[in-house]
């Protein structure tokens, strides 16, 4: 019996095996077009950021980055909503606790009491001058976002550097194991 087996491993190991079949045409090669480029520039971050601190928005639209200018006015509108609605609130209770000190109360706010008033009207300033803050933070971002993204792009980006992150799974905890590379070809 081994010997069989010995003899058949000798047969097919000395035999011609061909796993693959040699083509003869020609090899096609894969071009790619160049990526137009725009001309340096060193003036196109400052009238970006000029753009956007005169008109939200105008900074991106000079640069071709249309996607953002929604983003900015959507931050821009919600602080500004946000800040008049607390100023209204705010303006209402202080009126209400005026009148109530010189013996003329609103019936809107018989429920509460002069130190209630107080606390609310205190919570409606805060609230008011945190939105006050979001949005000066938002439009100062604006300005900072159109001149980075103005001077990002006019440096060359191509894919011989590359940042991939990675999720491997263990196999023996089967516990997933996490991973960053950083890839440069040359």
């Amino acid at each position: 019996m081994i010997k069989s087996y010995l003899l058949l491993f000798l047969l097919l190991s000395f035999s011609p095996i061909f796993s693959q079949e040699i083509s003869q045409q020609p090899k096609k090669y894969v071009t790619f077009k160049k990526q137009q480029l725009t001309p340096y520039s060193p003036l196109t971050p400052s009238k970006a950021s000029f753009y956007a601190a005169i008109l939200p928005g105008l900074g991106h639209a000079y640069i071709k980055k249309y996607w953002k200018i929604p983003i900015i006015y959507t931050l821009l509108g919600s602080g500004i909503g946000i800040t008049l609605w607390n100023s209204k609130k705010y303006t209402a209770l202080r009126n209400e606790y005026k009148n109530r000190l010189i013996g003329n109360p609103n019936i809107n706010f018989k429920n509460y009491t002069n130190a209630q008033l107080i606390r609310k009207q205190n919570h409606f300033k805060k609230q008011k001058e945190t939105a006050i803050l979001a949005t000066a933070i938002a439009y100062v971002l604006n300005i900072i976002d159109a001149n980075v993204s103005a001077h990002l792009q006019q440096h060359n980006i191509n894919n011989q550097l590359s940042l991939a992150p990675k999720v491997k799974f263990n196999s023996v905890t089967t516990k997933p194991n996490y991973e960053v590379s950083l890839v440069y070809n040359f």
